[in-house]
């Protein structure tokens, strides 16, 4: 029936957002689609402030910190189905762990990984607006 909530859900999943693999992310969930968009409200919530965290983190020399914060959203993003994002995530962990000055970091990976963030949070953000809670 049209009433029923998860196929309501199942006729609003976001396949116009560019860059996110909601059939891979699917998959990887078991095709459960109330997870899914249940995760997609998460991402938004956890992962809005990362680029201010990661640059305060190098500023503050906690390599670790950095590392662990690309490495989440890598997976995070991974997860949703965010695949540029999930790569542009992993250059920039790779870049910390292998020790490239800060500087080199805030000019060379974190603003492609700032641009991929925040198109997706955008779009995310758009999209979660217009589905009720689970």
């Amino acid at each position: 029936p049209r009433d029923n909530p998860v196929r309501a859900r199942q006729e609003r999943l976001p396949l116009h957002i560019s860059g996110l693999d909601v059939d891979n992310a699917l998959s990887r969930l078991n095709e459960n689609v109330t997870l899914y968009h249940n995760l997609l409200v998460r991402f938004v919530d956890n992962w809005s402030a990362v680029v201010q965290e990661i640059e305060e983190a190098l500023r503050n020399g906690d390599v670790e910190r950095a590392v662990r914060l690309a490495h989440t959203v890598k997976s995070s993003a991974a997860t949703i189905g965010a695949v540029a994002l999930a790569e542009r995530a992993d250059e920039l962990e790779i870049a910390v762990t292998n020790g490239q000055p800060p500087d080199a970091v805030f000019t060379g990976h974190l603003p492609p990984f700032a641009r991929e963030l925040g198109r997706i949070m955008a779009e995310l953000i758009t999209y979660n607006q217009g589905s009720e809670p689970v």
